[in-house]
């Protein structure tokens, strides 16, 4: 899924919002809503928050049980993995992610380039259930 908990959870909150005065339903607001979830659920590509993650529990250090998972060990190498430069790329191409999930693949150009476009992507979608969560419900219609 290329939708994180809080976009979904903002999702149904901005669409209940728009629904809840039956007499003034914006249609136009919620066919951009409906369109935008549908955009982020065609994303061809996972989001780096999800290889991490994913990663964290697939590779993990000598001093680590791998029959528990540490979440505040995992939390570490994720956020050095982060700031570390091509990470990303590394996990898609050469470890067994690709392999355990196929959906994670990378595009055929530079996925920096991909993910800064996939980032304005993101910034768009969020711009309108913004304005629907920021209003009162009696003004979304306007």
């Amino acid at each position: 899924m290329r939708c994180s908990a809080e976009y979904l959870n903002a999702h149904i909150e901005a669409v209940e919002k728009i629904l809840s005065d039956p007499k003034k339903i914006n249609i136009g607001k919620l066919y951009i809503l409906n369109n935008n979830l549908r955009e982020r659920v065609s994303l061809t590509i996972a989001l780096p928050k999800h290889v991490f993650k994913l990663a964290s529990v697939v590779f993990f250090t000598k001093d680590e049980s791998p029959f528990m998972y540490d979440s505040a060990a995992a939390n570490k190498r994720i956020k050095t993995w982060v700031e570390a430069d091509g990470m990303y790329d590394f996990f898609l191409q050469r470890t067994p992610l690709k392999t355990l999930v196929p959906f994670l693949q990378l595009p055929d150009s530079n996925s920096k380039n991909y993910l800064a476009v996939q980032e304005k992507i993101n910034q768009l979608h969020l711009k309108p259930l913004s304005e629907v969560l920021s209003r009162p419900a009696s003004t979304i219609d306007t």
